[in-house]
């Protein structure tokens, strides 16, 4: 059965909250959950990096300046794959 796993950064918020987040908050997260992943050999056939937080969303472009969404999604498919 094909298994598809959604990335987004759910701690955020609450880091928000307490003043501890900042630009590189999302980009962070979404790395660890992958790289952690990872680590115990999880291969979904499909990931989603999706946010639907109200703050604390990164811009989208450009894919090559840090901490935007389009950079952590390359960044992380990247990362998995070399995984593999």
């Amino acid at each position: 059965m094909p298994f598809s796993l959604i990335y987004w950064a759910s701690d955020l918020p609450v880091l928000e909250r307490k003043g501890l987040a900042d630009e590189s908050s999302w980009y962070l997260f979404i790395m660890h959950q992958g790289t952690a992943y990872a680590l115990v050999d999880g291969r979904p056939n499909q990931l989603v990096i999706q946010s639907w937080l109200q703050s604390g969303n990164p811009k989208c472009l450009p894919e090559n300046e840090s901490w935007t969404f389009t950079r952590s999604a390359l960044d992380l498919t990247r990362n998995l794959r070399r995984a593999r």
